[in-house]
């Protein structure tokens, strides 16, 4: 498991003259199986009635128990437990992911 960091908000409109100062590349092997997680702040930034953020710990610690199933069914599960963790609480953010993997 490798976590890629990001350097900020590189498609943020109010630092758009400053978009490729704050990109980065990242070059890595990719292998039969291996998954490409792509998400929002929005996901982590998910709240349950006691102020508790979902949070990037258990957000990691979900995605190695889901390495083996299908994109479609990573982001299934992932909507489970965001959804079970936020319980009656509001949404206030979008929630975007993008799950990629290798055959």
């Amino acid at each position: 498991t490798s976590l890629v960091k990001t350097a900020g908000y590189p498609f943020c409109r109010l630092l758009a003259n400053r978009f490729e100062e704050r990109i980065r590349k990242v070059t890595f092997p990719v292998q039969p199986g291996d998954m490409l997680v792509l998400y929002s702040d929005g996901l982590t930034d998910v709240t349950r009635e006691t102020g508790e953020m979902f949070g990037e710990s258990r957000f990691h610690d979900l995605m190695k128990d889901l390495h083996l199933l299908t994109s479609r069914q990573v982001i299934d599960k992932v909507e489970d437990a965001i959804q079970s963790f936020q319980g009656t609480c509001e949404q206030n953010d979008d929630i975007t992911m993008i799950v990629l993997k290798r055959l």
